[in-house]
């Protein structure tokens, strides 16, 4: 606007022209008191979230180091799942890497519907389960985005064992991994009720249907939320059975994280029950000391689908030293544009390939094994 009205003013000095010191605007005002009251009306514009990061005394936010740092730590062949504003930035800094979409979200919402709003989901923090759905429906191996423009995913990821740091500051890189040492919960038998959970089975669930895993050995490997949605579409309720076979002796601590309210019990003895939504983020569930001796045990969970038919939990077995709340494996607190990956896989200005967007395979839901 500045710059506009400075070639205004040199335009009619060129033209000859001199202002009038009244202005027709219904009523015949001062020149000086239309301006005054333009200026009046433009100031909530001086709340705009962009306006105010080019702002902020804050010189790391916006500085070209950060970015720097950000594009030197991206991998190269990266197949970066970002949002359509994030990818033109990151485009720039890191071109090393392919990312979903570029220059305008049409070129995906059109062809690609669903996994648009998986996209949206994902960085909205509304997604249970991001590292999977960055890899199976968005063909992705890193997850980048600004952590105030995404702080719920930035929780999400940031306790969760399936990712690891590539670079952490006001800009974040996940990189997706199967979790070490398999801690998750995920094989299961199911039962399903329409308004209440089914009871256990004389046979602890033995021959209840399974519990559909991904088909994909790689994508089996990075399963991590049990997703309700995988056995029914409607409003129900369900009862899932896990038989756990245990060799001698032990002392475990467990995260029980579901999306809504749940219970979990261990051979019909209650251990924990959650009465409020917990959506899912680990971190934030019920840390579960528990005892364990050998023989064979039953692990249920019984919960229900919400008012939009979402329902699931994770159910993961944390390392010594593990919390529920803080745990920091994964994406690790913003810093000083703390690089952690080798430098063999960072680049130099001089080296790095052109930037390009990439459309990756859509991947629909028969890649679930039944």
């Amino acid at each position: 606007a500045p710059f506009a009205a400075a070639a205004v003013v040199f335009a009619m000095r060129d033209a000859g022209l001199r202002p009038s010191r009244m202005v027709a605007a219904g009523v015949r005002l001062p020149l000086v008191v239309a301006m005054l009251a333009a200026l009046v009306i433009s100031v909530p514009r001086l709340a705009d979230p962009m306006l105010l990061t080019l702002l902020r005394a804050d010189p790391a936010l916006i500085a070209e180091a950060e970015l720097e740092r950000f594009g030197k730590a991206m991998p190269k062949g990266a197949k970066v799942a970002a949002t359509w504003e994030q990818a033109e930035l990151y485009c720039f800094w890191a071109p090393q890497a392919t990312y979903l979409n570029l220059f305008d979200p049409i070129f995906m919402a059109l062809p690609y519907p669903e996994e648009f709003e998986l996209q949206r989901r994902l960085f909205a923090g509304d997604e249970p389960d991001a590292p999977l759905v960055a890899a199976w429906r968005l063909g992705s191996d890193h997850i980048a985005f600004d952590r105030e423009l995404s702080p719920e995913l930035f929780q999400r990821l940031s306790n969760d064992p399936r990712t690891y740091p590539v670079y952490a500051s006001y800009n974040v890189i996940a990189g997706l991994r199967p979790a070490p040492d398999a801690p998750f919960f995920v094989d299961w038998h199911v039962a399903l009720g329409d308004t209440k959970a089914p009871a256990i089975s004389s046979d602890r669930g033995a021959n209840w249907p399974v519990y559909p895993r991904m088909k994909d050995p790689g994508l089996r490997a990075i399963e991590g939320y049990v997703d309700l949605a995988r056995v029914v579409r409607r409003p129900a309720c369900a009862t899932f059975a896990h038989e756990l076979d245990v060799t001698s002796s032990a002392s475990e601590t467990w995260e029980f994280s579901p999306w809504g309210p749940a219970t979990i019990a261990i051979d019909g003895a209650p251990l924990a029950a959650v009465r409020s939504s917990r959506r899912a983020i680990l971190g934030r569930g019920l840390s579960i000391p528990i005892k364990l001796t050998p023989g064979r045990h039953t692990v249920t969970v019984e919960t229900c689908t919400d008012a939009h038919l979402r329902g699931g939990f994770y159910l993961v077995k944390r390392a010594k030293g593990e919390e529920a709340r803080g745990d920091k494996k994964a994406v690790s607190p913003a810093g000083a544009g703390i690089v952690v990956r080798d430098a063999r896989n960072a680049t130099t200005s001089a080296d790095r390939p052109t930037c390009r967007p990439e459309e990756r395979a859509k991947r629909a839901p028969k890649d679930l094994a039944g």
